[in-house]
């Protein structure tokens, strides 16, 4: 058995760390550690936590771009559509129809 000196440090530098979760309201993290097996658990979440610690900024990047990339999008269709709509001499002379009030 290892000896736990300080601040959970045993004395090959390995820490012991728990943590407490509600198995109801983190029913999603409750399932993923059940299905992890017998051996190697401890693997896998150091594993999922140096995943989580590289990519945490680019998931909020990623979703706050893609919203971005698509607003952008839609305006240059509105600006082509305009364009459109001025070089058009049909379109540009036409007069829409106005509706009685």
């Amino acid at each position: 058995m290892m000896k736990v000196i300080e601040g959970g440090l045993t004395l090959n530098n390995q820490i012991r760390k728990g943590f407490m979760y509600n198995s109801d309201k983190d029913k999603d993290i409750h399932d993923w550690l059940m299905s992890l097996p017998e051996r190697h658990q401890s693997k896998h979440i150091r594993t999922a936590i140096r995943f989580y610690l590289e990519h945490q900024g680019e998931i909020k990047h990623t979703k706050k771009q893609e919203f971005l990339d698509k607003l952008y999008d839609i305006e240059q269709k509105i600006e082509q559509l305009k364009e459109d709509y001025y070089s058009d001499p049909v379109l540009n002379t036409y007069e829409y129809p106005q509706k009685d009030e």
